[in-house]
């Protein structure tokens, strides 16, 4: 049988590996430098296929990257997009707030509007019945209109209808002290 190694040149038949053992001669420099045709048509082949892998691989590792880059964009608009959103949502929440208390100042000052004028209805009632009378003269005229509605119709009835009971002050003045206009 025949040995796959030549030990006397320490050199495998088919690919060309060098072994060296004790006692064998060392190899030379000249030995180790030759390479066989067989070598390099293994480093020919090992390195097409290394280029070729890379040519079939550099534009899906470019697809990729573009991908993750347009996703990464998107990504950031959609960031950006959200607090625009939320910004203009706080915004209008707060110009909504600001109506809010506006319509309620206004609703306050159109309800005492309301009672202003159903206040000057009123009055103006009194005075077509001729129950205000009293708050049309002044207490210099009061002996003036004596004896008309405007004193409660006799002298005795003007002191007990027109003082008040508290002051001693004609209720009349009380009421005409009143600044309608602030009311």
């Amino acid at each position: 049988m025949r040995c796959l190694v030549d030990l006397r040149t320490s050199k495998l038949p088919h690919f060309g590996f060098r072994v060296w053992q004790k006692g064998s001669p060392e190899p030379t420099v000249h030995q180790e430098e030759q390479m066989s045709a067989l070598e390099i048509v293994i480093a020919a082949v090992v390195v097409v296929a290394i280029l070729f892998a890379l040519l079939m691989f550099v534009p899906r590792m470019r697809e990729r990257a573009r991908l993750r880059a347009h996703a990464t964009e998107l990504d950031q608009r959609r960031t950006q997009a959200i607090a625009e959103q939320r910004h203009e949502a706080d915004l209008r929440a707060r110009h909504a707030e600001e109506a809010q208390r506006r319509a309620r100042i206004a609703d306050a000052e159109a309800s005492r509007e309301r009672a202003e004028a159903q206040l000057r209805r009123e009055q103006a009632a009194q005075y077509e019945r001729g129950m205000a009378d009293h708050e049309l003269i002044e207490d210099s005229e009061s002996e003036r209109f004596a004896g008309t509605s405007a004193t409660g119709g006799s002298p005795t009835m003007q002191s007990a209808d027109t003082t008040s009971s508290m002051t001693g002050r004609p209720r009349g003045r009380e009421q005409r002290r009143v600044n309608w206009s602030a009311a």
